[in-house]
């Protein structure tokens, strides 16, 4: 009986313990979609896929995961954008997360970035919230916001101009500023045609690339009665009036006096 020990392999196999640690192996960290396209995307792991879980944080009107298998799902839809869920050129940051469900310590979080563009030129435009014309008087106070209907590119300033100097209450100089202007009693001018004076508003709305679009409200201004200062001229008269007649009076009384005394004498 051979009772000599055959020799065996003591050296120890090495362990590859990068491998132990779980991570992501396909995340591209940041992603760029066009409108109206589609993202399906598969994310993997260096371990077996049947234990673990997928989860989104902070995630985009859309955006989808499929918490079996990582499967990554997207429609760029326009509406999302023209309803103001979605924004373009706009960076979203996107946590995403895997998770071992039997070990909860066992998970990996990180993030990617995703962020839509438009291959369609839409251009951003100035909207009053009043129509183009606009017929008022004298004494009245017109108010209205000036709005911005966004494209690709938002409107992010606006400059105000007018055909004659006007001393407004408020200065537009942004999307949503309110345009208000009391028009006073003396601005429409006895040598003006038909006792009325057209004044143009315009408003020069601008992005970050100096594309610009322009509004023009079109105001008709009335002549009309300043009846305050109607009121005030009136009461003026009525008090002279009254005041002459008080001296009519006195007069006549001393005057009466005066006579009936040389009566006498």
């Amino acid at each position: 009986m051979d009772t000599l020990k055959r020799p065996t392999d003591t050296i120890p196999v090495p362990h590859d313990s990068v491998e132990t640690i779980l991570r992501i192996k396909n995340l591209n960290p940041y992603v760029t979609l066009p409108v109206d396209s589609t993202l399906n995307y598969k994310l993997e792991i260096n371990k077996d896929p049947s234990k673990y879980y997928w989860y989104l944080r902070n995630s985009p009107v859309g955006l989808r995961i499929n918490k079996d298998n990582g499967q990554l799902t997207f429609k760029a839809e326009k509406s999302y954008f023209l309803s103001g869920r979605l924004k373009y050129d706009n960076e979203y940051k996107v946590f995403l997360g895997v998770q071992n469900m039997d070990n909860p310590a066992e998970r990996v979080d990180t993030f990617f970035s995703i962020l839509f563009y438009n291959t369609e030129i839409i251009p951003s435009r100035v909207k009053p919230s009043v129509s183009s014309t606009l017929t008022v008087e004298e004494g009245d106070t017109v108010s209205f916001k000036v709005q911005c209907e966004n494209g690709n590119f938002p409107i992010e300033n606006i400059t105000f101009f007018s055909n004659m100097p006007l001393k407004v209450l408020s200065q537009v100089k942004k999307c949503d500023d309110d345009f208000v202007w009391a028009i006073p009693f003396d601005f429409v001018k006895e040598t003006d045609s038909g006792k009325v004076k057209i004044l143009h508003l315009s408003f020069v709305g601008a992005n970050k690339f100096m594309t610009k679009d322009t509004a023009i409200v079109k105001l008709i201004v009335k002549d009309a009665l300043n009846y305050p200062l109607a009121v005030q001229d009136y009461n003026i008269a009525v008090r002279n009036v009254n005041t002459y007649v008080l001296q009519l009076k006195y007069s006549f009384l001393q005057l009466d006096r005066s006579v009936r005394g040389t009566k006498h004498t």
